[in-house]
């Protein structure tokens, strides 16, 4: 409780306002079990040093939100869920393995690289064909 002026005891809480530099040093003497633990990890200890101004506030006012408000405004939004990944895998070596899902390739309908001693090939015989046309057409 606080004291006024005329002695008589304020229920309104105050509120202490301090500013400290954290420092952070290796701790002097571990304990037996801390020494385990600082093996595989070691902890600094935090040393707080005052800085900066010191206030206390006294609330004279208040003034409460209307009951829908203050259901609003207590509100807290739901956790997104986190996406289910499919067909991921890590393994040993810590890699990320996925599995794609592809329709078959049919590889005798795809167009391969076209060869320029392919095309005169081609060329040729439909020239030798054209000659025989024109050798039938002739007759």
């Amino acid at each position: 409780p606080n004291n006024n002026n005329n002695g008589a005891t304020d229920p309104k809480p105050l509120i202490h306002q301090r500013t400290y530099h954290c420092k952070l040093k290796k701790n002097p003497n571990p304990s037996s079990r801390q020494q385990q633990q600082q093996q595989q990890q070691q902890v600094p200890l935090p040393y707080l040093t005052p800085c900066g101004p010191d206030i206390d506030f006294v609330i004279r006012r208040s003034q409460p939100a209307s009951s829908d408000l203050w259901k609003e405004a207590l509100k807290q939004p739901r956790s997104a869920k986190a996406k289910k990944i499919k067909n991921h895998s890590t393994n040993i070596f810590g890699e990320t393995i996925g599995r794609l899902h592809l329709e078959k390739q049919n590889v005798d309908k795809m167009q391969g690289r076209k060869v320029k001693a392919l095309r005169r090939a081609e060329k040729m015989a439909h020239e030798e064909e054209q000659k025989a046309l024109e050798a039938e057409l002739d007759k």
